[in-house]
């Protein structure tokens, strides 16, 4: 989704480098790292325009994306989008053969965790289906469990 020659181009994807399948608890070197990085994060954004660079970046990416995969991120929160505040001033986009550079303010973003998603590729859908893991639905103590269980109840 980088690719500038594309007819649709995003810089705010992560490039999966190698994947690896675990299979039950999540190891504890993992968790011990997230909890780390839980500690020191910082959440609080430090201006409107950061949050106006962040959400029109989230847009423009989604929209990238979903003309050319019909891609359905389906976990998108904020653990979910990464800040990184490295000072970028411009980023570069593509959506439907329009070019568009936008000012960063200092901020990009990435977004992660595809397990949820859903893409299409030619005549092929690659997606999880949610059906398969109820815990999905009947999650507790973050905002989107709720959310998932509204749109099983709008999408049936």
């Amino acid at each position: 989704m980088n690719d500038m020659f594309a007819y649709n181009s995003t810089p705010n994807f992560i490039k999966m480098i190698s994947a690896i399948i675990v299979k039950g608890q999540y190891p504890k070197g993992l968790l011990k790292a997230w909890d780390h990085y839980d500690k020191f994060c910082e959440r609080k954004l430090q201006s409107e325009n950061e949050l106006r660079s962040i959400l029109l970046q989230l847009t423009l990416s989604m929209k990238a994306a979903e003309e050319t995969l019909e891609f359905e991120h389906r976990d998108l929160h904020l653990g979910n989008v990464l800040i990184d505040r490295s000072g970028v001033e411009k980023l570069s986009y593509r959506v439907n053969g329009h070019d568009v550079t936008m000012n960063a303010h200092g901020v990009k973003l990435s977004i992660i965790d595809f397990t949820l998603g859903r893409i299409k590729k030619g005549p092929t859908f690659v997606y999880m289906d949610l059906e398969k893991d109820p815990g999905i639905f009947t999650g507790e103590g973050d905002p989107q469990f709720e959310v998932y269980r509204k749109m099983r109840a709008l999408c049936g």
